[in-house]
């Protein structure tokens, strides 16, 4: 062979504990949201319901996955489909039967 293919190009690093860099930055954000929790309802039951749906949530986040693809990038893929901008179509010819656009079938 001529020249050389790259191999496994796209899997990413592993930082530590078995944790990627984007999965890291999840987890963090996380542990700073339940931070703020505790600094507001101290240790009261609204404080433990807060950080059990967000610790839950990031850590699904961060290492959950369907079909294969990580829950964080249909996560951005939501987030691009409900910004962008939708193309509708609409055609402003008036069809005065409503029937028109259906099958014809024969009676024989």
């Amino acid at each position: 062979m001529r020249f050389q293919v790259p191999q496994f190009i796209e899997t990413e690093d592993v930082l530590f504990a078995s944790f990627t860099l984007k999965q890291f930055l999840i987890i963090a954000a996380g542990v700073i949201i339940i931070f703020i929790a505790f600094s507001i309802f101290e240790l009261s039951f609204a404080f433990f319901v807060i950080a059990g749906v967000v610790g839950g949530g990031s850590l699904y986040i961060a290492k959950g996955s369907i079909e294969g693809v990580p829950v964080y990038t249909y996560l951005v893929y939501a987030v691009q489909f409900l910004t962008q901008s939708k193309q509708y179509r609409y055609d402003s010819t008036p069809n005065d039967d409503p029937l028109a656009n259906l099958p014809k079938y024969d009676q024989s």
